[in-house]
């Protein structure tokens, strides 16, 4: 169960991480204006850098698209081993009512015991597991 856990929690992390730079990268990949800096004296230079820029950012957002789709996919198998978890942790099965059984016969056990022994000290001269 721990490292189900573990395994759940490092998914959300990622896909929360992943649903943070979607905006940012997406807005990017559409050729967004720069949040500072001024437009005017764009050399070819800058314009080229910019463009390759631009392509670097559409391959990490359609890297963070697949890792999103892959995150999607093993979120929705952990939620369905979940569903069978819970469907199989509410039916009552052969151990649990052997184990149910065997508690009450342990209990009766116990209480004969407990019977015997206070039968034996009350009997006139006991027996010979009495004796000291």
């Amino acid at each position: 169960m721990k490292g189900f856990l573990f395994r759940l929690s490092n998914v959300l992390l990622g896909a929360l991480v992943v649903l943070a730079m979607l905006p940012v990268l997406n807005a990017r990949a559409q050729g967004a204006a720069p949040l500072a800096g001024p437009t005017v004296g764009r050399t070819p230079e800058t314009v080229q850098a910019a463009d390759k820029q631009g392509k670097e950012d559409r391959e990490v957002l359609a890297a963070l698209e697949a890792q999103r789709r892959e995150m999607n996919q093993e979120l929705r198998q952990i939620k369905r081993e979940l569903a069978r978890l819970r469907a199989s942790r509410d039916r009552v099965s052969l151990h649990d009512v052997v184990s149910g059984v065997g508690y009450i016969v342990g209990l009766f056990g116990v209480a004969a015991f407990v019977a015997s022994r206070k039968n034996a000290s009350k009997s006139p001269g006991g027996t010979a597991d009495d004796a000291p």
